[in-house]
């Protein structure tokens, strides 16, 4: 099974976790360059984040970070609902 991994910031659990210390996919954006936009509001906003390429774990990519199936960004579960306020608030 996958599991969350995000060193002090995520306790190791599983994705799909309905667990309050889980990690959740937050969004799915185009490219790394939006994710990275993405995750540097949440930091400023004291939310931890992070992404990974999407995909089955195949490569995809002709280029690192801009693929067929974008970047998912994770959030913890229990801020999931503040991160989507900010991220609307900034229309991005």
């Amino acid at each position: 099974m996958e599991e969350c991994r995000m060193g002090a910031f995520f306790k190791h659990k599983e994705k799909n976790s309905a667990s309050e210390d889980g990690c959740v996919k937050f969004c799915n954006v185009h490219d790394i360059i939006e994710a990275e936009r993405i995750i540097e509001l949440l930091k400023e906003n004291e939310i931890a984040a992070f992404s990974q390429e999407s995909g089955d774990g195949v490569s995809v990519y002709g280029t690192v970070g801009f693929g067929l199936y974008g970047v998912d960004v994770f959030v913890e579960a229990k801020n999931e609902e503040q991160a989507k306020k900010l991220i609307d608030a900034e229309n991005l």
